[in-house]
């Protein structure tokens, strides 16, 4: 039996309210302590010092997708690549 706790969340928001969300991750994670509730579900993250980034982005006809992966473990070593985001102005 897995001890495995997972929480999914999805909803059509305001884009200021995204930034917001992201921002709120963004301090969990420099904090390490990262509390994620909703829609009668939660888990408590505790992020390490050393993550793994994922991002994919997509743009076709008026429709765009950024997709964010955040990972970590307690063995992983810093990566050499550079990842540069901008406002594109």
């Amino acid at each position: 039996m897995s001890d495995k706790n997972v929480f999914e969340y999805a909803d059509k928001l305001e884009a200021t309210k995204v930034a917001d969300y992201l921002m709120s991750i963004a301090e969990g994670i420099k904090a390490k302590s990262l509390m994620l509730q909703g829609k009668g579900q939660s888990i408590a993250l505790v992020p390490q010092d050393t993550m793994k980034l994922k991002v994919k982005a997509a743009s076709k006809e008026g429709k765009g997708e950024i997709e964010l992966e955040l990972s970590w473990k307690e063995e992983y070593a810093v990566g050499s690549q550079k990842l540069e985001i901008g406002t594109g102005e």
